[in-house]
């Protein structure tokens, strides 16, 4: 869902928390404008990733599992706009299981079209 918003927009918003990790800060968000013609904003709240289409925040993840770090970058240039982005998430483990354990870390790239 994340990559295929993304790569349907054709720009971002520069006041956004690009560079920082948005789980650190939940009122921070990275905000994008679609093709589709509308703005989207994409942050963490109480490590559950989300994404905002107009008034409501829709849930991309699991509460049973908890992002602990997302962080965009800025990869654009003259000729292309494009950002990068990191996720880090681990299971929550409410049983402590030491089998359970379970961290996972995912990078992807979007040029804004």
């Amino acid at each position: 869902k994340l990559a295929f918003e993304l790569r349907n927009s054709h720009d971002f918003d520069p006041t956004s928390g690009f560079s920082q990790n948005l789980a650190s800060n939940p009122d921070a968000f990275v905000g994008f404008y679609s093709n589709y013609g509308y703005y989207f904003k994409i942050g963490i709240l109480d490590g559950v990733l989300r994404i905002n289409k107009g008034d409501t925040w829709i849930s991309l993840t699991s509460p049973n599992y908890e992002v602990y770090d997302l962080t965009f970058r800025n990869l654009s240039d003259e000729k292309t706009k494009s950002v990068s982005w990191v996720i880090k998430m681990r299971y929550k483990n409410p049983s402590g299981d030491p089998n359970l354990n379970y961290e996972s870390q995912s990078i992807g790239g979007a040029n804004l079209r």
